[in-house]
């Protein structure tokens, strides 16, 4: 499982890798606008491995905000160098 986990990590940080690049222009900007601020993907439908469950309150891993993060920091310093 542990190497499930991994592999569907890596496609969702190089799918947003690409998504949030300059052939996205508009999104880029998006992303970037929230500065630093944490960032959660909250959801109605109980998804805890990649968001927080917004119903039961029990939270979660939010491993689709821990990403997108991470993509933020990498398109903020390629803007600084």
């Amino acid at each position: 499982d542990v190497y499930k986990r991994q592999g569907r990590i890596a496609i969702m940080t190089d799918a947003n890798l690409q998504k949030y690049s300059a052939r996205n222009p508009e999104l880029l900007a998006k992303l970037l606008a929230t500065d630093n601020a944490p960032l959660f993907e909250g959801n109605i439908w109980g998804d805890t491995f990649w968001g927080i469950d917004l119903i039961e309150g029990t939270g979660g891993l939010n491993h689709l905000g821990r990403i997108l993060m991470h993509v933020r920091t990498l398109r903020q310093s390629e803007l600084t160098s």
